[in-house]
């Protein structure tokens, strides 16, 4: 990528075209809670979690050389973070306070040594000691709600660890300043236990009801599907979201006929992206 230019789109990712639907439809993303594993020390580390939107500052061909992978039709998918994906302005971004997150290096020694961690040391007995998950926890720096490793090892399950370069997602993050961290303590010591603490999880953010909302015409820029079979529904989407339009801004009918088109436009495969390069 050219460091001399800026990319001017951020990227959600998601590996069920349903919820891609949902999005659309809805025009805002759900805010939900990720879990994030912080190393106050060499030793101490902490799991907290922090209410979020999602997003990756990178190009989709970018994206694509670094998480494309075999499927067993000798074709490629995107595996982790999945096949669709809908692309938002940064102008767009910065207006919601969607803002880069900061990559951290895991402390080599025993005594913390990242002041932006700080006011969390001395809480990791309180998390240790939690059996009733999902505490509130008002005291917590807001910026640790920005924190990551730049590298790690990635639990997407107990059975599925592997080293894997964070910093290389650029991430980008909404984090509601009203809604609390909360600790969970996935230790993974057991599938069983895992698996408890994740329908907990879900559990609250069934509950959760603040939305990051984005307008369909002025925002979006990209719109990725799997394949060319999944094309229809999206046009379906806009189609029905452009009748509406029309209805309610009939003055509007040129420039809402232009964007229409020009959203039909933006719509590209996986399979494109991962077959050209």
């Amino acid at each position: 990528m050219d460091i001399r230019t800026e990319n001017n789109s951020i990227f959600h990712h998601t590996s069920s075209v349903t919820t891609l639907q949902a999005i659309l439809q809805k025009q805002a993303f759900k805010v939900q809670y990720c879990t994030e594993k912080i190393y106050l020390s060499k030793n101490t580390f902490l799991h907290i979690m922090v209410p979020m939107v999602s997003f990756a500052d990178i190009r989709l061909t970018d994206y694509v050389r670094s998480f494309r992978q075999p499927t067993k039709e000798g074709e490629y998918a995107l595996g982790y973070y999945g096949d669709y994906a809908i692309g938002l302005s940064k102008e767009w971004a910065i207006q919601k306070n969607v803002s880069p997150i900061i990559y951290l290096p895991k402390p080599k020694t025993t005594l913390p040594q990242n002041h932006f961690l700080k006011p969390l040391k001395g809480k990791e007995k309180r998390v240790l000691n939690d059996n009733d998950f999902g505490e509130k926890i008002d005291g917590i720096a807001p910026i640790a709600s920005f924190c990551k490793h730049y590298e790690g090892i990635l639990e997407k399950d107990p059975n599925r660890k592997e080293r894997y370069a964070f910093h290389n997602e650029q991430e980008w993050r909404y984090v509601p300043s009203d809604l609390p961290i909360r600790w969970n303590l996935y230790n993974n010591k057991s599938d069983a236990d895992y698996q408890n603490k994740k329908k907990k999880k879900e559990a609250l953010n069934k509950k959760i009801k603040r939305k990051l909302e984005f307008d369909l015409w002025n925002d979006v820029t990209f719109i990725v599907v799997k394949s060319e079979k999944y094309i229809d529904r999206i046009v379906d989407i806009l189609e029905k979201r452009y009748h509406k339009e029309l209805v309610l801004h009939p003055n509007d009918n040129v420039k809402i006929t232009q964007r229409f088109r020009y959203l039909c436009t933006c719509i590209i495969t996986t399979e494109q992206l991962c077959s050209d390069l």
